[in-house]
């Protein structure tokens, strides 16, 4: 007898343990079941805690936000550029917004060459790795223009190849 009224006991505190979890508010929300997908915010792969660098470390570095690209044309020199994603693309568009401290001649002419407009799609970032960016340039002749005119062996811009690096 005291065995049935213990198996009664606990079948009851049980019983009752569970009807209180399915019922419970939290903060945060409420699950009615365990069947319910959970939904997962897609991560954007070009936005990276760093700078993306040319091979060596020799040039620009680039850093991804949610709605620009910011090159960093040197440690005097910042440009701000609209981006657009797409799966594993971005589009960046050219754009006058900069902090500078000299002219880094963006808006120059090279060999006969106008520079791109304000709103002009200037380049699309495909990512190839996780880690690897290509870009193919828009303006491809002002690009080597440009890196004809002012790039040295030491610093490239407008590099053809970007790598996620933390260091």
């Amino acid at each position: 007898m005291i065995n049935y009224f213990c198996l009664i006991s606990c079948l009851l505190l049980c019983s009752a343990s569970c009807g209180a979890l399915e019922t419970t508010d939290h903060s945060l929300g409420r699950i009615d079941s365990i069947q319910q997908p959970i939904k997962v915010k897609k991560l954007n792969p070009f936005i990276k805690d760093f700078r993306w660098n040319p091979k060596g470390s020799k040039g620009v570095q680039i850093w991804f936000g949610a709605d620009k690209l910011y090159y960093l044309h040197s440690v005097h020199c910042l440009y701000m550029f609209p981006v657009i994603y797409t799966d594993n693309e971005a589009i960046m568009y050219w754009d006058a917004k900069m902090d500078c401290r000299y002219d880094a001649k963006f808006q120059d002419s090279f060999e006969g060459l106008t520079a791109p407009k304000v709103g002009d799609a200037f380049a699309k970032y495909t990512l190839i790795e996780t880690n690897v960016i290509s870009v193919e340039y828009y303006f491809p002749k002002w690009v080597s223009a440009y890196i004809e005119s002012e790039s040295t062996e030491d610093y490239t811009y407008f590099p053809d190849t970007f790598y996620y690096q933390m260091d």
